[in-house]
């Protein structure tokens, strides 16, 4: 039974995948920001250029970027992060990581503290299987707004895959935790729900698979997958 339950949410993970939304904007010009450097350890197809130290003609490359930015956006460095954040979910649903990889860096450079940077680092990252460094980025997010639904949920896709990576419960309960918290802020979240009804099943709780399931089904039954939908019928 559990590992017929494995196999199928293994199914069931990137049809409940990644959940933020974009939202249009209209298109403005600005510079691109530095690319990468000669050297391994900086690039703009790692997270905040990765962990390397910018030579002083990168960093002036950045600046200038930033400046003209600033101007696109009258000065507000959060509305152009935002609009850099938006285009990188953009690229990110177009399936091209690389690009998404760069907007993401650009938001960042823009603005530190907008979450939507590091939430974006974070589904990268998970997307090409780096799970442990996923889950740094997702904390970061997190500190940086706690009360976000939809983050809670793309989190515990995380944790999830790294249960199957390794079969270790701690992760299991780490993802069903997160899952938990973020209907404490969005009861009516159609997905988290649809979540829960699966790895509740991987658990053999039929009462709490149940449960949710029917929620998401009263909530927004087209969020929740087919394979799902069968599964809960032969309880």
């Amino acid at each position: 039974m559990k590992k017929h339950l494995l196999l199928l949410l293994m199914v069931l993970i990137p049809l409940l995948g990644f959940g933020q939304k974009v939202s249009k904007k209209q298109k403005k010009s600005t510079k691109t920001s530095a690319s990468s450097s000669a050297q391994t350890q900086v690039s703009n197809l790692l997270p905040m250029y990765g962990p390397g130290k910018k030579s002083p003609e990168l960093i002036e490359i950045d600046n200038l970027f930033i400046q003209d930015a600033l101007k696109s956006f009258e000065g507000d460095p959060a509305k152009a992060s935002e609009y850099y954040t938006d285009k990188a979910w953009e690229y990110f649903w177009e399936k091209d990581l690389d690009t998404a990889m760069k907007r993401f860096n650009q938001g960042w450079l823009l603005d530190k503290n907008n979450y939507g940077c590091y939430w974006g680092f974070a589904v990268i990252l998970g997307t090409k299987e780096q799970y442990e460094e996923s889950v740094t980025y997702f904390e970061k997010a997190l500190s940086l707004n706690p009360n976000e639904a939809r983050l809670y949920s793309d989190f515990a896709l995380t944790y999830f895959q790294l249960y199957f990576k390794d079969n270790n419960q701690k992760h299991l309960n780490s993802g069903i935790a997160l899952l938990e918290k973020g209907l404490l802020i969005d009861p009516n979240y159609a997905k988290t729900h649809a979540q829960l009804a699966a790895f509740y099943l991987l658990l053999e709780n039929k009462p709490k698979a149940s449960h949710h399931y029917k929620i998401a089904m009263e909530l927004d039954p087209q969020i929740v997958p087919l394979p799902l939908q069968e599964e809960m019928k032969n309880l």
